[in-house]
């Protein structure tokens, strides 16, 4: 079979199995290295990333506030921050400010709806 100028019998697909091994290879090579600080006021969206990011061997941190967060960026270290921007007792943005003036090194991703 051919398909846009490629031979589909020269070209193995991955199978589900080798997907899976794929995966948890990659999880495994991650595994141990990367904090995420996850700061997320929704549960179903929070608890998709830490699911996600487990799957890839992340450690994650879950904050459902802007004072959670505050408080385990004033006593943890973290590799990243995925940042919600609308949360309850402290936005994001604030939070973010806050993070740029003690740890500027720290990459941020800015979640938003």
């Amino acid at each position: 079979m051919r398909i846009r100028g490629i031979d589909t019998a020269d070209h193995d697909s991955p199978s589900p199995s080798r997907t899976g091994r794929r995966l948890r290879a990659r999880a495994a090579a991650t595994r141990g290295r990367a904090r995420i600080l996850v700061v997320e006021d929704d549960p179903k969206i929070a608890t998709m990333l830490e699911k996600s990011l487990h799957l890839f061997g992340y450690r994650t941190t879950l904050a459902e506030d802007g004072e959670a967060a505050r408080s385990w960026l004033s006593t943890s270290r973290f590799d990243l921050v995925l940042l919600d921007l609308r949360l309850p007792k402290v936005d994001g943005i604030t939070l973010l400010e806050e993070l740029r003036r003690e740890d500027p090194r720290t990459p941020v991703i800015i979640l938003t709806a």
